[in-house]
């Protein structure tokens, strides 16, 4: 059994306090905790709802899909002339102004 008269008692006061602090810190941690996990959720939420966005065309049309973003499959581009690099690269190596 502990005397709480003399040094026991500063041993006690000592307890509590180390005690407090523990309990200070174990509330700002669970306190952290959960405002990053607010944080993953809201921005789980916000991407779901930009990834649902950008697949608007592809749900809710019939034939829904993307247009070839490739130089060689745009008429705009072929009417000015202008090819894909790797296209560009081969015409220069056939006629041998590559380098």
């Amino acid at each position: 059994m502990i005397n709480f008269a003399g040094k026991d008692t500063n041993k006690r006061a000592k307890c509590q306090i180390l005690f407090e602090y523990l309990r200070a810190g174990v509330s700002s941690m669970e306190l952290n905790l959960r405002k990053m996990i607010k944080t993953l959720l809201i921005t789980v939420l916000i991407v779901a709802i930009c990834v649902a966005l950008l697949s608007v065309k592809l749900i809710f049309r019939k034939d829904g899909r993307f247009e070839s973003q490739h130089i060689h499959d745009s008429k705009a581009m072929r009417d000015r002339g202008i090819h894909c690099v790797i296209d560009q690269d081969r015409e220069a190596r056939a006629s041998g102004k590559a380098y």
